[in-house]
C-alpha cells in the first residue's frame, strides 16, 4: 500500500469516528432532555407522554447504530451467517414501508415524505435472512428520506423479472453523479458529507444482498435528477414454501417464573418491571452466586442470565446449572451484548438455549414468553 493510499484510508477512519461521536451525541441529548422533562412531576401526562415517545424514539436510533456498526464487523471479518427461510417479498416491502411511514421525520421539517406502492400481482418467494432483509429495505427507505426534499415522492415498485424478484426505489431528491454510483457502496462513504449517519447503510445493503445470491445498483441522471436503487433477488423453487406465522403471547404467559440475573442492576431493575408488566412472576438477583441460590428456592422456569459479569460469569453459572438434576425443565437464556457468530456458539457450548443480544424489546421478551408457553 502507498503512503497516498495508506493516509486516505487514515483520513476516512478518523472521519468515521468523528460521525461515529456525533452520531451517538445526536439521540443522546433528546434522551437526556426526556429524562429531565420525567424527573419534574409537575409536567403534564400529556408532556410526560411526548417525552417517553422521544426516549423511545431516539433509542430505536441507537440500537440502530449499534446493529449497523456490528454487521459491519461481521462483514469485514467475513463471519455473517444466514438464517434463511421463505419470505414472501410483497408482504416483507409493504411492512418496511408501514414501518418507514409511522416514524417522525427524522432529517427533514416540514411536509412528510408520500411513499408510493406497486406490487405484483402474484407472491413472489424468496429463501432469505428475514431480518436482515428487513434491514436492507430500511436503509433503502431511509437514504431516500435523507436525500429527497421534505413533501417529495418516493416510488417503490416490486415485479418479477425472469427468475428473480425486483425491488426498485426511487426518489426525487439530490441524485447522484455517474462517477460516484458505485463509489457509495464503498464503506464509511456518502453522497453528501453533511447529510449526516454513519456511511455504512448501503455496504451492509449491497453485502446481505450478494450473500443471498442477489444484486444491488444505483442509477441517477445526475445532480439534482433524484436516483433509484434496484436490488434483485434469486426466486425461490416452486416447491418451497411460506414459513409458519409466529405464535402471539397469550394468557398462557401469566405467572410465569422467572429469575433475572445481572450485575449491572439498573438494567436488571428495568427488565424486572417490564417482565412484571408482561405479567411474570420475577426474581432479580446481581451475581453468579446468587443465581443458583434463587434457582434452588424459587425453581423457575426461565433464567434470564447477563454473561459479563465479575467472578462467576454467565457461562459457568450455565455450566453449574447443566449439571444439576434439576436443570433439565429450565430455559436458559444468554442476555449479553456479545453478539457475534462465536459468541452464540460459546452460550450454546456452555449450555444456554438461546441468546439474546441486549436491548432487548418487549416484543422479543413477549415472543419468548409465547414460545415458551406453547412448548408447555
Amino acid at each position: 500500500m502507498s503512503d497516498t493510499e495508506r493516509d486516505g484510508d487514515q483520513r476516512l477512519r478518523d472521519d468515521f469516528l468523528d460521525r461515529l461521536a456525533h452520531e451517538l451525541r445526536n439521540p443522546l441529548a433528546p434522551i437526556q432532555s426526556s429524562v429531565d422533562i420525567l424527573r419534574h412531576a409537575g409536567g403534564s401526562e400529556s408532556t410526560r407522554e411526548r417525552a417517553l415517545a422521544i426516549i423511545e424514539h431516539q433509542l430505536s436510533h441507537l440500537v440502530r447504530l449499534i446493529a449497523e456498526l456490528t454487521h459491519v464487523s461481521q462483514v469485514t471479518r467475513g463471519t455473517v451467517e444466514l438464517e434463511r427461510a421463505p419470505v414472501e417479498v410483497r408482504a416483507l416491502v409493504r411492512e418496511a414501508v408501514d414501518r418507514a411511514l409511522s416514524r417522525p421525520a427524522n432529517h427533514s421539517p416540514g411536509e412528510p415524505h408520500e411513499i408510493e406502492v406497486e406490487l405484483a400481482d402474484a407472491p413472489l418467494v424468496v429463501q432469505a435472512d428475514r431480518e436482515r432483509l428487513e434491514h436492507v429495505m430500511a436503509s433503502l427507505l431511509r437514504n431516500a428520506m435523507k436525500f429527497s426534499p421534505a413533501g417529495s415522492r418516493i416510488h417503490v415498485a416490486v415485479d418479477r423479472e425472469g427468475q428473480h424478484a425486483r425491488i426498485a426505489v426511487r426518489d426525487e431528491g439530490v441524485g447522484i453523479a455517474a462517477d460516484k454510483l458505485e463509489e457509495i457502496f464503498g464503506l464509511f462513504r456518502q453522497v453528501d458529507a453533511d447529510a449526516g449517519g454513519l456511511g455504512v447503510g448501503l455496504t451492509l445493503a449491497r453485502s446481505i444482498v450478494e450473500l443471498h445470491g442477489g444484486t444491488l445498483v444505483a442509477q441517477s441522471e445526475g445532480a439534482g435528477l433524484g436516483s433509484e436503487f434496484v436490488l434483485r433477488l434469486p426466486l425461490s423453487t416452486p416447491a418451497d414454501t411460506l414459513a409458519a406465522p409466529e405464535v402471539r403471547p397469550g394468557a398462557a404467559v401469566a405467572d410465569t417464573r422467572i429469575v433475572v440475573v445481572d450485575d449491572n442492576r439498573d438494567a436488571a431493575e428495568s427488565l424486572y418491571m417490564l417482565l412484571t408488566t408482561l405479567g411474570a412472576n420475577v426474581r432479580v438477583v446481581y451475581d453468579g452466586n446468587a443465581a443458583l441460590e434463587a434457582v434452588q428456592a424459587f425453581r423457575p422456569e426461565i433464567v434470564l442470565l447477563d454473561i459479563g459479569m465479575p467472578g462467576m460469569d454467565g457461562y459457568e453459572v450455565a455450566r453449574k446449572l447443566h449439571e444439576r438434576p434439576d436443570r433439565q425443565d429450565i430455559l436458559l437464556v444468554a442476555l449479553t451484548g456479545w453478539a457475534q457468530p462465536q459468541d452464540v456458539e460459546r452460550a450454546k457450548a456452555a449450555g444456554f438455549d438461546l441468546h439474546l443480544t441486549k436491548p432487548v424489546t418487549s416484543a422479543q421478551l413477549m415472543q419468548l414468553l409465547a414460545d415458551y408457553a406453547a412448548r408447555q
